[in-house]
């Protein structure tokens, strides 16, 4: 009994991810013309983050891991 419960225990163990932080984030507003509004975000992780606003590229909130 207590084997069974050590290993269930130690399969509940996980190791604790790191907060993911954001690296860099550019972002372009608005102008008085047809400016893009968009915003990229790179994360300490790898991820990448992109919001495509108003005349942009791409008018999506697209995440890539």
């Amino acid at each position: 009994m207590l084997l069974l419960l050590t290993i269930a225990w130690l399969a509940a163990c996980r190791p604790v991810q790191a907060a993911t932080e954001k690296l860099i984030q550019l972002e372009r507003t608005a102008c008085m013309g047809p400016c893009p509004v968009d915003e990229i975000t790179v994360y300490t992780d790898g991820r990448m983050e992109y919001k495509g606003g108003e005349n942009a590229p791409g008018r999506a909130h697209i995440g890539v891991a």
